[in-house]
This record gives structure tokens, C-alpha cells and sequence, in this order.
């Protein structure tokens, strides 16, 4: 199983907008969660996450679930930290038997 970054932005949002940028000028892989084109369950589902501002950075797996999520910061998380959870959650699941 592998862990990827996942963010979640909002058309609407200029700071994710900076953001995306700014990963995608370092070349960084992330998955994309739009808030702006989610049903109503994915719309529940950004309640659930308690996301009230963006851009919101998570760890999933390929199925979607959720392993970490970064607490709100403006300017979003440094690939170097991104990399480093992941880093750690593989080394949890790995634990696990």
C-alpha cells in the first residue's frame, strides 16, 4: 500500500491557487480534492474532515482513507514535511501485522 498527499482546494481559493503553484514549480505529486465539484456526500464529507479553510493536506492511501491530516496552515505544508509523514505512516503500517 502506498501513501500519497492529497489536497483539498477550492476553485474560489486564491491561496490554494499559490499553493498548487508552488508544488507543482518543485515538481511535487499530490492528488487533487475539490471542494467546489464534490456531490453532497463529499460535501458532508469535507464536515467530517473539519475543513474550513484551504488548502487542507492529507495523507491517503489507494482506497482513499485517510491516514493523517495537516492542520490548516496558510501558505500550506512544505513538500519536506509532506514527505516526512508519509515517511512515518508507512513506517506505522508496516508495524501493524
Amino acid at each position: 500500500m502506498s501513501l500519497k498527499a492529497r489536497i483539498i482546494k477550492s476553485e474560489k481559493c486564491t491561496r490554494c491557487a499559490r499553493y498548487l503553484e508552488r508544488l507543482d514549480k518543485l515538481g511535487f505529486k499530490y492528488l487533487i480534492y475539490d471542494a467546489d465539484k464534490a456531490d453532497e456526500e463529499g460535501k458532508k464529507m469535507l464536515d467530517t474532515w473539519r475543513v474550513a479553510d484551504m488548502p487542507i493536506i492529507q495523507i491517503v492511501d489507494d482506497d482513499g482513507k485517510i491516514h493523517y491530516q495537516f492542520p490548516f496552515v496558510d501558505q500550506g505544508m512544505s513538500p519536506r514535511s509532506i514527505n516526512h509523514m508519509i515517511s512515518q505512516k508507512e513506517k506505522d503500517l508496516k508495524k501493524i501485522p
